[in-house]
């Protein structure tokens, strides 16, 4: 989809932040006015075959579904509600058992224009790679996961200024989205995945 340049306005700015590399009102309020325009992804969510909305940055389940959910009660301390929501989330550790499918791409878990697995020491890609479906197979994972997050941008924001998915601010509107799988049982786990992502810029 082609989208005009958008002026910030939510908690985290992450549709606006994502698309110019800032939150800065009077950058996005230049931009708008110089005519300038992205191309961006959207996910759209189905069930029993009715949309049930569309996304411009990520689509969800478990940990970030959990830290959403429950930051509505804390909204009174603005954006710093989702750092509370987000510990609490890692004292609870929450994961869920679950099935996903992935369509394949030019590589096992990569983006077309990217051979690499998302980390070195990643054993969901590893095992993707060894298991590499025949040509028009789907990829099928099943296990029990802390973080399941299909990411169409970046998700960049003042608060994770690389975003859950740092690959993707140089990929807009490729027509791809990001897995992102972690496995569940660990509260290291859930702790490492958002400092990788916010203090290095790697998953």
């Amino acid at each position: 989809m082609n989208c005009l340049s958008l002026p910030p306005g939510g908690s985290t700015d992450a549709t606006c932040h994502g698309t110019h590399g800032t939150s800065d009102v009077t950058t996005a309020a230049l931009h708008i006015i110089m005519g300038d325009s992205r191309s961006v992804d959207v996910a759209s969510v189905h069930a029993k075959g009715q949309l049930q909305g569309v996304a411009t940055t990520m689509v969800s389940y478990g940990y970030f579904g959990d830290l959403l959910q429950s930051s509505e009660r804390w909204r009174k301390l603005g954006p710093s509600r989702y750092i509370v929501s987000g510990v609490l989330q890692v004292i609870r550790n929450r994961s869920y058992e679950g099935q996903v499918s992935a369509p394949p791409g030019d590589a096992p878990l990569a983006q077309p224009d990217d051979a690499k697995t998302c980390s070195q020491h990643c054993g969901v890609c590893a095992k993707a790679a060894r298991s590499s479906p025949l040509p028009g197979e789907w990829h099928q994972f099943s296990g029990r996961w802390s973080v399941l997050t299909s990411a169409v941008a970046s998700c960049s924001c003042r608060l994770t200024p690389h975003g859950v998915s740092p690959s993707d601010k140089f990929t807009l509107g490729d027509g791809c989205t990001d897995l992102i799988l972690v496995s569940g049982g660990s509260r290291f786990r859930i702790l490492s995945y958002p400092y990788r992502t916010s203090c290095t810029g790697t998953r």
